[in-house]
């Protein structure tokens, strides 16, 4: 049989070989779309992303440590420049006791956003990654969110930490913020033991200074021992000192000491 000058064998050649080509550019085009369509979202494609980068460059802070317990031990700095960051550690006394550095990656996953670090030279599947938000002078580190193998949290539970960008600020005012009157504390333990700064780990009465009077006036020690943390306000333990000699206590045994792991770890060395 002929059809249009062309033997019907003829046509189904041509119609079996345009299938089989047909299936070959399905079969290698397909991955080939998926690949892009599975292509990860970084700083380095996404216009939003690329965005986010410039806004994290600088200086950024966090007052942290003695979460729910009570005011903050720590004062956290991290540096940002291009896709490093230097990460600094303060204590209360406000000398820096740690610093490294990372680098990181910012990445997309559907709407999440996700901050990626790992050691310096190394691949982001070596670090570790938390969720993240940056609105204004606020750098939002939500980390512990992850379930899976695809990304590793750097704390089991989830938590909330706001970086807050750091602007102009005298170093004095940013220390202050370690020392709040909180930590202007006194705690009292059987034996006339008096501890000034710390809680003593919540085992023993607080007082403040007219608590203190009474309870002095009321039991009349001839000696007490006070131990004096070193984060404790200098005035604050003065009058404490002048309200003993007061109400007639005649010897203090003073000793330094202190609930501060560093201080611990300074002093031992």
């Amino acid at each position: 049989m002929i059809v249009q000058g062309k033997p019907l064998s003829q046509l189904n050649s041509f119609r079996n070989t345009w299938l089989v080509c047909l299936g070959l550019v399905l079969l290698t085009t397909g991955p080939m779309a998926a690949r892009a369509d599975e292509e990860k979202k970084t700083s380095e494609n996404d216009p939003e992303l690329k965005e986010d980068l410039k806004k994290l460059q600088g200086k950024w802070e966090l007052y942290h440590g003695n979460e729910l317990k009570g005011a903050p031990n720590t004062r956290s700095v991290k540096i940002i420049e291009g896709n490093t960051e230097t990460m600094q550690r303060y204590n209360l006394q406000g000398n820096m006791v740690r610093e490294w550095q990372v680098e990181f990656i910012l990445q997309k996953d559907g709407d999440l956003k996700i901050f990626t670090f790992y050691p310096v030279g190394g691949k982001p599947g070596q670090g570790a990654s938390f969720l993240y938000r940056v609105q204004g002078d606020r750098f939002f580190d939500v980390p512990g969110m992850f379930t899976g193998e695809k990304y590793r949290n750097y704390l089991r539970e989830p938590a909330f930490w706001v970086w807050n960008r750091v602007k102009d600020e005298n170093e004095e005012k940013k220390q202050a913020k370690l020392t709040p009157p909180l930590l202007n504390i006194i705690t009292v333990m059987p034996g006339d033991h008096i501890f000034v700064g710390h809680r003593h780990n919540n085992k023993y009465r607080e007082m403040n200074l007219d608590e203190l009077q009474e309870h002095l006036e009321e039991y009349k020690p001839k000696q007490v021992t006070l131990a004096i943390d070193q984060k404790a306000d200098a005035e604050f333990t003065k009058k404490v000192i002048e309200l003993c000699k007061e109400t007639g206590v005649e010897k203090i045994d003073q000793r330094n000491s202190s609930d501060d792991p560093t201080v611990k770890a300074e002093a031992k060395n």
